[in-house]
């Protein structure tokens, strides 16, 4: 409670932060106010615009970005970045320009999210930067966003890019749309349904923005999701299908959130958010720098596809899966096994190769019979057998393996790690063995 002293009022500790608090708020106010009457003028002075457009969920949005800690801008940058951002159902600029500054809502002092110092970077190198920003916490794609034409919030941002770049255009900007920034996809990685049909959503709105929108057919286009975010690990199929369309089109480039910090389980902190705000802009740099005529990958390792896992026994880990085609035309898989759950230490003791025959090289696989194992006794085979592959070679199967047969080996491996390895290495054999079958053990060649 204030206590009176004469004409002044002496505000007790406990209500100081509060009136200040209340000052600074009106402050902010009144820059909003001041801001959206003056952006005309900032439009005009613009000339030429770069304009962004800055979509997706909580991350995009700026979730745990409390305006409290919003970057001080030292060499008054915001004032040369304009900025219209929509909130989706809650705050908006209602479709018209301000200066960067934080958005209202979430906080008493407002919110922000990487665009702030994603913008900041494109000003310092010469751009001039406009970001429409259209975001929306805990949004799915594929029930939320949907598809060109469904009614969803994709229709609804893209109605509203329009308008703004109408408005930009009315006050005689030029405007080059520079870029697409999707940051999404932790929603749909919570839906078995959602997270399959994924790449194909995506896909579909970045065509619809690019070729019927924008006429931009290799506009740029950033993608990023939280990798540790729980649904994502439960389904990385999600992050996977952004970063698979990024693999394919020399326009589209993926980021990383990993090693951002985080304020909950879901969202970053206010310093992450500027952090992930320079890598969308190093991946912008990236993407940019790539012509009309940048070749689309074409090496061999770009036509992998992921189709599943080739071997998978319970009570045991398996290790490398060779496979050859036999004369039964059914793919032969030799894969390195042992019991338990963990690597070390049965690898080096108990690993055994086995074999699986599967009707098609992508299986499933049914375990067949044991290729080769230790047998315990004084011989090079007496021990665990270890990283095979299988090659066919004049009629007759070859199949090198490691084997580990050294007795000091065996008996001092456990004292320190510069003794194991040294002594690993001094047991370690490459052998051969050929058969004329693939079925049943085959014959070493010394």
């Amino acid at each position: 409670m204030p206590v009176q002293n004469g004409s002044f009022n002496y505000i007790e500790d406990g209500s100081i932060f509060n009136l200040l608090k209340r000052i600074v708020l009106a402050m902010k106010t009144l820059k909003f106010s001041i801001l959206l009457f003056l952006s005309p003028l900032l439009l005009g002075a613009q000339g030429t615009i770069d304009l962004f457009i800055w979509a997706g969920q909580s991350n995009a949005q700026g979730y745990t970005g409390d305006a409290v800690d919003y970057p001080e801008d030292v060499e008054d940058l915001d004032n040369h970045i304009l900025l219209n951002y929509t909130v989706f159902g809650n705050e908006q600029t209602a479709g018209r320009w301000i200066s960067m500054q934080p958005q209202q809502g979430r906080y008493p002092a407002g919110h922000f999210g990487p665009e702030v110092s994603f913008a900041r970077k494109l000003k310092k190198e010469g751009y001039h930067p406009a970001i429409f920003k259209y975001t929306r916490g805990g949004t799915g794609l594929a029930k939320d966003w949907k598809g060109p034409g469904e009614g969803g919030i994709y229709d609804k941002m893209v109605a509203g890019l329009q308008t703004a770049i109408r408005q930009l255009k009315e006050d005689g900007c030029r405007v080059h749309v520079r870029g697409f920034i999707w940051i999404q996809g932790e929603t749909d990685a919570g839906d078995d349904h959602a997270a399959r049909n994924y790449e194909g959503n995506l896909m579909e709105i970045i065509r619809h923005l690019r070729s019927d929108v924008l006429q931009n057919d290799t506009l740029p286009v950033i993608l990023g999701v939280d990798e540790q975010h729980y649904l994502v690990e439960e389904r990385p199929i999600v992050m996977e299908a952004q970063q698979k369309i990024a693999q394919w089109d020399p326009h589209i480039i993926y980021t990383t959130m990993y090693g951002l910090p985080k304020a909950d389980v879901t969202h970053l902190t206010p310093a992450g958010l500027v952090t992930h705000g320079h890598r969308i802009y190093s991946a912008y740099t990236i993407v940019a720098s790539r012509g009309h005529d940048h070749p689309v990958k074409t090496s061999f390792a770009d036509h992998w596809k992921y189709v599943g896992l080739g071997v998978a026994e319970p009570g045991y880990v398996v290790w490398g899966t060779p496979r050859v085609i036999g004369d039964d035309g059914k793919t032969h898989l030799f894969a390195a096994r042992w019991p338990g759950n963990s690597v070390d230490p049965s690898w080096r003791s108990h690993s055994e190769i086995a074999h699986y025959v599967g009707e098609t090289p992508e299986g499933p696989f049914v375990f067949s019979d044991i290729a080769l194992k230790g047998i315990d006794k004084a011989t090079w085979d007496r021990f665990g057998m270890h990283n095979p592959t299988i090659h066919k070679i004049d009629g007759q199967s070859i199949l090198p393996v490691d084997d580990r047969h050294s007795r000091v080996y065996r008996k001092r491996w456990r004292y320190t790690l510069a003794i194991q390895r040294r002594h690993q290495i001094r047991s370690e054999r490459a052998r051969f063995l050929s058969s004329g079958s693939l079925y049943g053990q085959g014959k070493t060649d010394q």
